[in-house]
């Protein structure tokens, strides 16, 4: 009797927590990602420093940039230049539809911590290379260049999704970081592709972007985690 008893007791706490972990809202960050990002957000941010250091006052285009170049001329003149002309035409009307349509994937999905990064967090990225080119100084075509705010946007979008997919399929650390990585590279990579070779930006500015994404969109996850 005392057995049965003791069995039903741990059933019910078993099934309350199981009720509880249900009713629970998703974190942003699966618990997985949280110290591999945030260590890799803090590392981006100390990368965009030094980075800015080097191409202020309007630094040109260096050796690495025209290999860059060359290569993403070279790739773009075989797909053909209207296969990547529509990213580089984009505008804020598109980039803000794209901002709504993520976020309504995460709330569909059932993380609304992640709705609220997506629509923080790519337009704060976007914000903050508005800032930072002026005050870089760096200058392609009469414009400011330095991070590209392209690519900083749209490898900010895919910093939420791959989140997003990782804790769906409950990935482990390993997995997850490369699949979130694989993923915001993947898409930053093409935008930078369309930019470098259209002559938009240099290949750095481009990598600028990226980090500057990687280092603002993971920290503000883990600040929603912690907060809300």
């Amino acid at each position: 009797m005392r057995s049965e008893r003791r069995n039903r007791t741990v059933q019910r706490s078993a099934g309350e927590k199981n009720k509880q972990h249900a009713g629970a809202r998703p974190p942003a960050l699966p618990a997985p990602l949280r110290w591999p990002l945030g260590v890799l957000a803090a590392l981006s941010g100390l990368a965009v420093a030094a980075l800015a250091v080097c191409y202020a006052g309007g630094v040109g285009e260096g050796a690495f940039d025209h290999w860059a170049r060359s290569r993403a001329e070279q790739l773009m003149q075989r797909s053909g230049p209207e296969t990547f002309q529509f990213l580089v035409s984009a505008d804020l009307g598109s980039a803000a539809t794209l901002i709504v349509l993520v976020a309504l994937v995460c709330l569909c999905l059932g993380n609304r911590r992640l709705a609220v990064i997506a629509m923080v967090g790519p337009p704060l990225v976007g914000v903050v290379t508005s800032v930072l080119k002026p005050v870089i100084g760096r200058v392609i075509n009469g414009e400011y260049a330095f991070p590209s705010g392209h690519t900083a946007v749209i490898t900010a979008m895919a910093l939420i999704l791959g989140p997003l997919m990782a804790g769906r399929f409950a990935l482990r650390r390993t997995f997850a970081l490369l699949l979130v990585l694989t993923f915001a590279g993947l898409c930053g990579g093409v935008m930078a592709l369309a930019l470098v070779a259209g002559g938009n930006h240099y290949a750095s500015d481009t990598i600028g972007g990226f980090l500057t994404a990687l280092a603002i969109v993971p920290a503000i996850a883990l600040v929603v985690d912690g907060c809300l």
